[in-house]
């Protein structure tokens, strides 16, 4: 992916370190362009790449606290979901646009650009963290009502997915469901299911009220020229 202005602004509005910046560029010239990507990366090779450019490497604290912040302030841009060792991850990297479409239940729930780098005072911190806390809370009751177990980990996760997006999880389940009622062939893993279809977006273009309109015709021959005029031969 290319960096352009909207990067810029995006990451002024995540308030990041410079040393987090610096690897989320680096990140976005090894993930594809315009689609999710799911990567591994490998720090030491970053901080290779730091050395050679400012002389010397980050120190493992701020590597640390840099691939941290990624995970925790891009709102899904970019999220961890495999650490083989401190150094080697596995990440989901997505298209800027798409973090920036995704909804909360309160609006637009992901950075705002334009708006510089907001401060919170600790007790906004707290709150942000504690309807987090109670979403989370809402997610795992859902699921056990359908019967989906996860753990804390998984659950921090999923909720990360889709942006911590309420809605986005909502739809996750309702496609399962549906897909569960509708299809001949079973669900081997509904868990797995849930997950890949908030990592590829799936409950985008799903609508669990939709209904085709067909268009009418009065004649065989009006029926024909719509079909054939569509699918010429």
């Amino acid at each position: 992916m290319t960096w352009n202005k909207r990067y810029d602004q995006f990451a002024l509005s995540c308030g990041f370190r410079h040393s987090s910046e610096r690897l989320l560029r680096w990140i976005l010239r090894r993930a594809k362009a315009n689609q999710v990507t799911e990567i591994e990366i490998d720090l030491r090779v970053f901080n290779k790449f730091i050395e050679r450019d400012r002389g010397k490497p980050y120190d493992r604290k701020t590597i640390r606290e840099a691939i941290a912040q990624l995970d925790e302030k891009t709102q899904g841009l970019i999220l961890i979901t495999k650490s083989y060792s401190p150094w080697v991850k596995k990440i989901l990297v997505r298209p800027l646009e798409m973090v920036l479409a995704n909804k909360s239940q309160n609006g637009d729930n992901a950075p705002r650009l334009n708006r510089g780098n907001p401060m919170f005072s600790d007790e906004h911190k707290k709150a942000i963290a504690l309807q987090q806390q109670q979403n989370i809370s809402k997610i795992d009751t859902l699921f056990k009502n359908v019967g989906l177990i996860y753990d804390h980990d998984a659950l921090n996760r999923i909720w990360k997915l889709p942006g911590k997006c309420l809605d986005n999880i909502a739809q996750s389940v309702e496609l399962l469901l549906h897909r569960h009622s509708t299809s001949s062939e079973k669900i081997g893993n509904p868990q797995g299911f849930i997950i890949k279809c908030l990592k590829d977006g799936w409950y985008k273009t799903f609508d669990l009220y939709y209904q085709a309109k067909l268009p009418y015709f009065k004649t065989g021959q009006e029926i024909a020229n719509f079909v054939r005029g569509m699918c010429p031969t």
